[in-house]
Order: C-alpha cells, then structure tokens, then sequence
C-alpha cells in the first residue's frame, strides 16, 4: 500500500485557499499581486490528481471517475437552482425560462461538453468536468513514458499564446472575437497537460536537487507577478495560467515526490479531507454574500473591500465543518444499526 503523501495535502490545503481569494478577490494592489500568485491553485489540483492517479490501480481509477461523477451530479442538483436564483436577485435574468435558454441551448450545451463551460451551472465546476475527462483518457492511456511531458508543454503553450492573441486582436481592434476563457481554459488546454505532469513527476524516478527547485518556485512567483501587470496593462486582459505558475508546478512537483511531512497540522487535513469540499461549496457562499450586499447596500470598497475574501473563507471553512460532522454522525448511526 502507498503511504499518503501528506507535502501535497499541505500544499492542497494551501490551493483551495487561493482558490477562495482567486474568485473572491482583495482590492487594490494587493489584490492584483494576490490573484497572480493564485493561479498555480487549479493547476496544482489538477496535478495533484494525476500524481495520486499515477499510483493507483485500474479499479481504483474507475473508483475516482465515480466520485467525479457524483460530485458533478450533485453540484448540478444544488447549483442551477441556486445559480438561477442568484441571477434572477442580481438582476441578470428575469425569470427561470429566459435562465434555461441563455445557458442550455445548443451551444451552451455543446461549449459544456467540449470546453467544460459551466456557467450555466456554476463557474468554478469546469475543473470537476474537466477532472473527468482526464481521468477517463489516463485510465486508457498506454504511453505514459517523457513523450506525455513535451505533449503537456505543447498544449500549455497552445492555451496561452492563443489567449494572448486573441487578447491582442481585440485590443487593438484588429476584429472582433470572442475574449471568453473557455476557449484556453478547458481540459485540453490547461487541465489534462497539468494532471499529465503530476502523472510523470510520480513515475520519472530522476529527482531535482531541492537548491534548484525552492528558487524555480520563486522565481515563479516572481514571473506571475510580472507578467499579471505586463498582460493586463497591455492587453487589459488576464490569463488563466502563466509561464511562472508552470515554473512553480515543476518546483512543487519536484520537491513533493521527495520530501514527505511526517505531522499533521491544520493545512494538512483541509487538503487530505475539506478540498474538494471547499471547491464545491465557495461559489455558493459568494453568492450568498452578494445577495446580501445588494439587499442590504453594503459596499464592499475601499478598506471593506478586504473583509470580503475572508468572510467567504471563513463562512465557507465553517460550512464544510459542519457537512463533515452531519456526515460523520450519519456513518456512526449506520454502523451503530449494522452493529446492532
């Protein structure tokens, strides 16, 4: 049996905090620099399952396809009528039927299955569609040798120079195009490349020497900072991941497969047990907050601007504690009866 490799929970627990700030960003200069730095979360997560996939057994694989497919049922259950309601309050739709076509129609349906758009649901749930197709083509997948490296920098590169083109084409009014992320941001282009290095980093027994790997991480960070002002200041525009996060995964990757934390802290079971969770369950809360900014006028500007990010993780944080007490006294309850 694999030991857990308690590094990548600490740095999941990590992630799915910078996931929280990524879509419930701070103000100001700080927020900008926050958001940058934010990035490597969902790249992170996606090679962090591939780095576990790369461990795990063809039954275990179809196990994890499963899970993925009822977190998306789920998650489908208890978000579009939500999300509905939240665009009808917000003022985006006016009612439930005009909702359903905006978001269900041909094309809406087609760019889910495709591009993992999964706006009309709820945003953030692209990554679990895409999580499912990579995990469905790495069960069926022979080749699993360096050539999956260069095919996952390919397609990285593919996903952000395409972004910056039609960035560009935009901003300088070359023609009009589409500037919507799902066309970089989908599992071709940014999660399955991300999950494929997280598979080779297990399976690649050559192991970078930590003096390399600690500074290629901050440079990382560095060149996300950087090239965050140098895109949108030129561009007025974002990516989803940039050359520094794919630095910083090479890094953490590197360091992970060799170096395993011993003690459990507080980082460490937010990633083992609440992540996905917390994945799930943010957005929600965004919106709940919204809901009452509008109803009750608060404006979340200037130094207010900052409380907002941190009520969301904290409300969120508690909310998954609570889920995972109500599911630990169900399971109690059921063995309690099969002990009886």
């Amino acid at each position: 049996m694999h030991r857990r490799n308690w590094f990548i929970d600490n740095l999941k627990g990590i992630s799915c905090i910078l996931v929280v700030f990524l879509h419930c960003q701070f103000p100001g200069m700080f927020g900008k620099i926050m958001e940058a730095l934010s990035r490597i979360a969902v790249p992170f997560f996606f090679a962090s399952a591939g780095f576990f996939a790369a461990k795990a057994s063809q039954v275990q694989l179809f196990k994890r396809i499963k899970s993925v497919c009822k977190m998306i049922v789920i998650a489908a259950i208890f978000y579009i009528p939500y999300s509905c309601y939240y665009e009808i309050y917000m003022g985006y739709v006016d009612t439930f039927k005009e909702y359903f076509y905006k978001y269900f129609n041909l094309i809406g349906v087609a760019e889910l299955l495709l591009l993992n758009n999964s706006q009309g649901i709820a945003y953030h749930l692209w990554f679990l569609f895409a999580l499912l197709y990579c995990y469905l083509i790495f069960a069926f997948l022979k080749n699993r040798n360096k050539s999956i490296v260069i095919i996952s920098f390919i397609l990285l590169a593919i996903g952000y120079f395409s972004r910056i083109i039609i960035l560009a084409l935009n901003r300088f009014d070359v023609f009009s195009i589409s500037t919507s992320v799902i066309y970089c941001r989908n599992w071709l282009l940014l999660g399955l490349p991300c999950f494929l290095l997280g598979t080779y980093s297990y399976v690649n027994t050559r192991r970078m020497d930590a003096s390399k790997a600690v500074p290629m991480i901050i440079g990382g960070m560095i060149l996300c900072i950087l090239e965050r002002f140098v895109i949108y200041n030129t561009f007025r525009g974002g990516l989803e991941i940039y050359i520094g996060t794919i630095l910083q995964l090479v890094g953490i990757l590197e360091i992970a497969k060799q170096y395993e934390m011993k003690s459990v802290n507080i980082l460490q079971v937010l990633g083992e047990k609440y992540s996905s969770l917390i994945y799930l369950m943010h957005v929600g809360v965004i919106y709940f907050v919204d809901i009452l900014a509008k109803r009750y006028k608060i404006l979340f500007e200037g130094s207010i601007g900052y409380l907002k990010p941190l009520v969301v993780l904290e409300v969120t944080l508690l909310l998954c504690y609570i889920v995972k007490k109500v599911e630990a006294n169900i399971m109690c309850r059921k063995n309690m009866k099969t002990i009886q």
